[in-house]
């Protein structure tokens, strides 16, 4: 096959940043083969797990419970908490109506001749709902409280389109480019877990999980450029890239809780790396274009990949240590709550795995406002630990947000002969936001310098916002 002529540049986002990862042109064949695929991450992680709450304290608390709670969704934050409970528990939780509202201006660029440019904002308004725990867990006597769950606290789907055209020039350079790109990312956590009071003011617990990890990335690229509207398409190139990635990995949760001065309590957690143990990706690919050459000949380009990826093995994710202190009000009118996690850097060329020290923190409350409403409030943070960007639609952002819900609790008597003395149902109702800000990859076209030289690469753009607002659902019985 032919070489197509042109030559690649190294092109500058709008923020100013020099673009990130290989530019790709058409100016060889096989390096326009690459253009598609370069398009388009293994897949778009999400490294923001405070967003999306487990159970009615942390939820409406703004996660701070590492140090007082004792709900079931504990089993996935301290499990030391569980030990606190003389009785069995079912709680489900969900979160629901989730808006996701993300804007990155910038994102979509084209280098025109004569030092012009033409930028596209791309925007994803997704609604979501997610079931996010499900936990029975049961007194066995001795201070020992045995339980099993599902957490679900990473669910992401996007979906962007841009379209830049100018159509409207006989005597110059016509053009037409679109980009569209959409996916999701999932994380279920499944496993037992444990608390035991060892004496009166002091619990310690494990959750050992089971995890499994979906990803899906779909990506459609168009670009024609031509010297009058009647050939434009003369000079094009189109891709198309499905990717797919299952991870299936095993992390334990240690816990501690102790009240080591009266009202006063200390959480601690150590939540081990995610260790990978089986893992299948695949990545499908289709490219074709075409691009008129010097002497009128045309050079065409074809190329379909259907190859499985490299499988991770092993680490892909640090050591977590939260660390919380909280004070109990008297009579059991509730608790506050201060709390920070720390993950240590984390460099494994061999998984493509490159993060960053990161350190959040957290401030909540939970109080008795009538005899059987409790009210929470909680500020957070959620920043990310990835370190760069190398993809689009890839995005490092660091979060900051607030909650605030009740939970109403029902107690119905039971007879003589059953063994509580009454069954207690729970009805849990949060409210939430969170403001990203940040950085997010970017695609950038160039046709400066003739239409039948085409060359993109994949930069970065920042400052980008996006917002999340959620609503918050559990239902729970204590008997």
């Amino acid at each position: 096959m032919t070489p197509i002529p042109g030559k690649a540049r190294v092109a500058t986002c709008p923020s100013g940043q020099v673009a990130r990862g290989t530019p790709v042109s058409l100016a060889v064949t096989r390096v326009g083969v690459g253009a598609a695929v370069a398009l388009l991450p293994a897949a778009a992680m999400a490294s923001n797990p405070w967003l999306t709450p487990l159970g009615a304290e942390a939820a409406a608390s703004g996660g701070a419970v590492a140090a007082a709670g004792r709900d079931t969704g504990m089993a996935f934050y301290n499990p030391a908490g569980l030990g606190a409970n003389r009785r069995a528990q079912f709680d489900m939780s969900s979160t629901m109506a989730v808006l996701r509202v993300r804007t990155i201006p910038g994102a979509f660029a084209i280098d025109l001749p004569g030092g012009r440019t033409q930028s596209a904002q791309l925007s994803s308004v997704e609604p979501l709902a997610l079931a996010t725990s499900t936990v029975y867990t049961r007194y066995m006597g001795h201070g020992v409280t045995v339980g099993a769950g599902h957490f679900a606290n990473n669910f992401d789907r996007y979906d962007y389109t841009g379209v830049l055209e100018d159509r409207t020039s006989n005597s110059g350079l016509n053009y037409a480019a679109r980009v569209q790109v959409d996916g999701w990312a999932t994380r279920h956590y499944f496993g037992p877990t444990v608390g035991w009071q060892i004496m009166p003011r002091l619990r310690i617990g494990m959750s050992l999980f089971l995890t499994y990890e979906f990803h899906r990335d779909e990506g459609r690229i168009w670009m024609q450029a031509g010297p009058t509207p009647g050939l434009i398409d003369q000079n094009f190139i189109a891709g198309d890239i499905d990717l797919k990635r299952q991870t299936f990995s095993a992390e334990a949760v240690l816990g501690l809780q102790w009240e080591f001065v009266h009202r006063w309590h200390l959480g601690l957690v150590v939540r081990t790396p995610r260790l990978t143990f089986l893992e299948r990706a695949r990545k499908t690919s289709l490219t074709t274009g075409a691009v008129v050459r010097e002497d009128d000949t045309t050079a065409a380009l074809f190329n379909f990949d259907d190859t499985p990826n490299a499988a991770r093995r092993g680490r892909i994710s640090p050591v977590q240590l939260v660390l919380g202190l909280a004070y109990a009000f008297p009579r059991a009118r509730g608790w506050i709550s201060v709390e920070a996690d720390y993950t240590p850097r984390l460099y494994l060329p061999k998984n493509n795995v490159d993060l960053r020290h990161n350190v959040n923190a957290r401030i909540g409350a939970r109080i008795r406002v009538a005899e059987r409403i409790m009210l929470g409030l909680g500020l957070f943070t959620d920043r990310t630990n990835e370190k760069s960007i190398n993809d689009f639609p890839q995005f490092n952002l660091d979060y900051y947000g607030g909650s605030m819900g009740f939970e109403l609790r029902r107690p119905f008597k039971l007879g003589k002969t059953e063994r509580a003395k009454d069954i207690v149902f729970s009805t849990a109702i949060a409210l939430r936001y969170a403001w990203g800000t940040g950085s997010s990859g970017a695609v950038r076209f160039d046709v400066s310098e003739s239409p039948g030289k085409l060359s993109y690469s994949i930069g970065e753009v920042h400052p980008v916002q996006f917002h999340v607002w959620s609503g918050h659902i559990g239902a729970g019985l204590y008997f």
